[in-house]
This record gives C-alpha cells, sequence and structure tokens, in this order.
C-alpha cells in the first residue's frame, strides 16, 4: 500500500491484511474521512459511552450476575468522572461485543434465528433492557458499515464473514436476534481487565501520545482476535 511504513502490516490469513497504523490514524483524521465513516465513528463513540455507563451503574449498583470484570475493577469503574468515560469512549474500536468474532455463532444464529444460542458458556450479564438497547446499537453500526463503508468493519472487531451475515439480515431480524441473545451483549475484552485498565489510566492521564499508543495496542489486539477466531460452518 503507498505510503505504509514498512513493518506497519500484519499477518495475514486468507488474503485478508489490515494496515494497523493506518487505522490508528482513523479516529484523528475526521477531516480527511468519508461522511459515512465519520458518521460511524461517532456512533461507535456512543455505543461506548453507553457501554461504560452501564458498567459503571454495575460496579456503582453492586448489580449481581454482573461480569467478572466489573469485580476486578469495580473500585475503579466506580471513581470514573463523566470526563473520563468520555474520553474511554473514544477509544478508536468498538468497545461492545456480541459474539462478533465467532463465526460458528452467528452461522448457527443464522441458521435458528428463532433459536436461542446458548453457547459458548457466559458468566454475568448486562440487565435485558440496556442490554438489548446496546446490543442493537452495535448491530445497528455493523449493518450500516457492511452498506456504506465495509473497511470500518475492522474497527467494530467483525470479521468479513460475520459482517456478510448480519448485512444480510433485515433491520427487524436483528431486533429479534438482540431480544433473544441479549445476554451475549458484552464489553469486549471482558476477560482481560488489564486492557480496560490501560483504557482508563490513559483517559485520566488525558494525554495525546499516550492514547495514542493504546488505541494502536487496541487496534492489535482486536486484529489478533479476527485472525485467531474460529472460522464458520456451512
Amino acid at each position: 500500500m503507498k505510503g505504509t511504513r514498512k513493518g506497519a502490516r500484519t499477518p495475514q490469513r486468507g488474503g485478508q491484511g489490515v494496515e494497523v497504523r493506518q487505522l490508528a490514524d482513523l479516529p484523528t483524521l475526521s477531516g480527511e474521512t468519508s461522511a459515512a465513516r465519520a458518521q460511524l465513528l461517532q456512533s461507535m463513540r456512543q455505543a461506548n459511552g453507553r457501554c461504560i455507563d452501564m458498567l459503571v451503574h454495575a460496579a456503582r449498583a453492586e448489580l449481581k450476575g454482573t461480569f467478572p470484570l466489573v469485580h476486578h475493577l469495580r473500585d475503579v469503574f466506580r471513581c470514573l468522572t463523566p470526563e473520563v468515560r468520555g474520553r474511554v469512549a473514544h477509544t478508536g474500536v468498538l468497545l461492545v461485543d456480541l459474539q462478533l468474532s465467532n463465526a460458528p455463532w452467528w452461522s448457527r444464529v443464522q441458521a435458528h434465528p428463532a433459536g436461542a444460542a446458548r453457547w459458548p458458556h457466559i458468566c454475568g450479564s448486562f440487565p435485558r433492557a440496556p442490554a438489548v438497547h446496546l446490543g442493537r446499537a452495535a448491530l445497528m453500526l455493523v449493518w450500516h458499515a457492511v452498506r456504506a463503508d465495509h473497511a470500518s468493519t475492522c474497527l467494530l472487531g467483525v470479521s468479513p464473514e460475520i459482517a456478510q451475515i448480519i448485512g444480510g439480515f433485515s433491520l427487524t431480524e436483528l431486533d429479534q436476534v438482540v431480544e433473544r441473545q441479549f445476554k451475549y451483549v458484552r464489553p469486549r475484552w471482558e476477560d482481560r481487565p488489564a486492557v480496560w485498565s490501560a483504557l482508563i489510566l490513559s483517559a485520566q492521564r488525558d494525554d495525546p501520545r499516550r492514547t495514542r499508543e493504546v488505541n494502536l495496542r487496541v487496534l492489535q489486539l482486536i486484529t489478533g482476535d479476527l485472525l485467531s477466531s474460529p472460522r464458520g460452518v456451512h
């Protein structure tokens, strides 16, 4: 790719390469992005903010049946100010997950849309109503990205295979999926509290250089998750 720095490309799988450094620049180059991508970034940040608010609420209310992530970082989430939450929400990737790197799971949902995909095993969840609301926002992001700016699905942590499945649903069908599968609406990297600690610490310091380093790190993580994700079944 013209202008790409040596070593910026991540390993390829099945012909799919991701320019991590280029993706890291996307959230900061608003003057050069398309209108569709700018809108997607704004909607992604709103979804991120909603997810963070829900984690803070779970920590402060000591909700039963919440995520182990909340237990690990309860004191940290409790102390987050609105300003810091806003900075975390501007992380350059989607912080909400709905099995978005699990192609077999989505293949089963596609084949049996009226069923409940009760696998893999999960621990903890958001309350139903806010989970449905957040999950709908996340799937709408993917749905619109597939149509308007397919390259941005990388920022959402969605493999091409899953993006194609989600893009094939109608909006009504997406609502039905979220209603049935709301327990799978979860914070990304829920099993990696160190990642969330780094995101929060960067936001608390409000250091542009540190923020860029953390954004690059999470982009590398999300790329690694996609490269190692299970393929679908046909």
